[in-house]
């Protein structure tokens, strides 16, 4: 394998590598989203790679769409994923679905809604094209890890980053039955480092190019920068979870918190 390349930008681009803590949050999430896909239709909206869409296609969904604005992305998720016929993957605008009301029993988009200018239309299109009783499943990072020092979020790529009670509020205006959970729990001491490196970078960034800043980090922080995982994407990804991953209930208090917030939600 290849050493992972240092992502330019969001979009997780298999021909660039993925490092090891994006690999385990990508796999994680659609593995605990899986859980709701049995006979089921299912958006992924933002689907990216589109690995993970066709990952719900293997796990018994009677029918999948990944969905991503970028045209690269789809070109690359046709090439990447052998089965993926097995998926529609479609051009489409997260705040502007095209598709009629009530068309899915499962919508999912991870790491998506810190993107996006418009979250409340965001939402509101997930509600529309869900069925009644339909589940909506979304993961985003934690703002209390990636940028609590910073009114503006430290990823320049993010437009808002939310604290769990900020997101389980702005969900609770759409959807019921809102369940939170955690994924890669941080006790006090990784949360402080992890932060530490966050406010480096902002330094960094001031006074150098992101292109130097990215590769500084990336050697100085060695779980970014393990090997790359894009050959496992065409196995069995269960047996590449790292446990310390694993989507749980959210412990969220002064001593621990998550990296990343995943919720479920239904439409009621």
């Amino acid at each position: 394998m290849t050493k992972a390349t240092p992502v330019i930008s969001e979009y997780i681009n298999l021909d660039k590598g993925i490092s090891y803590a994006e690999y385990q949050r990508h796999i994680n999430s659609y593995i605990f989203a899986s859980k709701f896909v049995q006979n089921r239709v299912v958006l992924d909206v933002a689907c990216g790679s589109g690995t993970g869409s066709t990952y719900l296609a293997s796990r018994g969904a009677k029918a999948v769409f990944g969905g991503d604005i970028s045209k690269d992305a789809l070109r690359n998720a046709k090439r990447w994923n052998k089965d993926w016929w097995r998926v529609g993957f479609i051009l489409l605008d997260a705040q502007a679905l095209p598709f009629t009301n009530n068309s899915f029993d499962v919508v999912v988009s991870f790491e998506t809604i810190e993107h996006l200018k418009q979250t409340d239309k965001f939402l509101l299109e997930c509600r529309r094209v869900l069925r009644e009783g339909g589940f909506f499943i979304c993961a985003t990072p934690n703002k209390k890890v990636a940028s609590p020092l910073f009114r503006k979020p430290v990823n320049p790529y993010h437009l808002r980053e939310f604290y769990p009670g900020e997101l389980c509020q702005l969900l609770s205006k759409y959807f019921v039955n809102i369940e939170v959970y955690g994924l890669r729990q941080l006790d006090l001491w990784n949360k402080t480092g992890v932060q530490a490196i966050h406010m480096a970078a902002q330094i960094l960034l001031a006074l150098f190019s992101r292109e130097k800043t990215q590769n500084f980090l990336y050697r100085l922080y060695p779980v970014i920068s393990r090997e790359s995982h894009i050959l496992e994407f065409g196995g069995n990804i269960e047996e590449t979870v790292d446990r310390n991953w694993q989507v749980i209930p959210i412990k969220d208090n002064l001593f621990t918190t998550p990296k990343t917030i995943l919720a479920v939600a239904k439409q009621g």
